[in-house]
C-alpha cells in the first residue's frame, strides 16, 4: 500500500445527530474536544469517504504512514486498532516539522521501531479545531497482539526524535476516543 490508500475522515457532529454506519474496512472511533463531539474514520485502500456536510469536516494532513514488512491488510475488522487523539502545545509547529521530517528520514528505522513493537501499521495525521492543533494516531496490530512499550528505552535515533517530539504534547487534556459502530477491536 502506498501513502495515497491511507485515509481519514473527521466530522463535528451535532446534538442529536446519527453518524452512518460502515463496513468493516474502516475504524472508528468517536472522541469529544471543548464540548463537541467528533468523528474519526480511519481507512486503508481504494475507499473514498463520502461526504457528508462539508462544513462539518475537518482538514486533516496525513503526516506519516509506517508500515511493517510484508504485512498486508486486507480488512481492518482482521486486526486490533489502537487509537489517540493528541493536542499539541501552543507553537509546536517546528517541533511537528522535525518530527515530520525524521519519520521521512528514517523511515526504515521506523519499520524496525513498530516491527519490535508487534505493530503491524502506524499513522499519524494532524487537523485543528478552532486554533488548537491536534494529532491522531492508529496502531494496527494482530488480533490478540499488544503493542510492546518500548519506546522509553530504545536506542533507535527514530525513538529519540518520538520522546523529544512528545514534549511538544499536551498532557494537561486527555482525550477518550470511543468505537463506533466498528468491527475493529478498538483498545486504549
Amino acid at each position: 500500500m502506498n501513502i495515497t490508500d491511507v485515509q481519514l475522515q473527521i466530522l463535528r457532529i451535532d446534538a442529536g445527530s446519527e453518524p452512518e454506519r460502515c463496513d468493516g474496512s474502516t475504524v472508528r472511533v468517536i472522541f469529544e474536544v471543548g464540548g463537541s463531539s467528533f468523528l474519526a474514520s480511519y481507512s486503508r485502500g481504494p475507499r473514498i469517504f463520502t461526504s457528508q456536510a462539508s462544513r462539518r469536516m475537518l482538514v486533516t494532513k496525513l503526516l506519516a504512514d509506517v508500515i511493517s514488512p510484508h504485512t498486508v491488510i486486507s480488512k481492518l475488522s482482521e486486526v486490533d486498532a489502537s487509537t489517540a487523539v493528541i493536542r499539541l502545545l501552543p507553537r509546536s509547529e517546528s517541533a511537528l516539522a522535525t518530527w515530520r521530517s525524521s519519520m521521512s528520514s528514517l523511515h526504515a528505522q521506523a519499520v524496525e521501531s513498530i516491527g519490535q513493537e508487534g505493530v503491524l501499521c502506524e499513522s499519524w495525521f494532524s487537523f485543528y479545531i478552532d486554533d488548537d492543533a491536534f494529532l491522531f494516531a492508529v496502531m494496527l496490530r494482530s488480533i490478540g497482539i499488544r503493542a510492546e512499550e518500548k519506546d522509553a528505552t530504545s536506542d533507535l535515533e527514530i525513538d529519540r526524535h518520538h520522546r523529544a517530539f512528545k514534549a511538544s504534547w499536551d498532557r494537561t487534556l486527555r482525550i477518550a476516543c470511543r468505537p463506533w459502530m466498528t468491527h475493529t477491536k478498538i483498545q486504549d
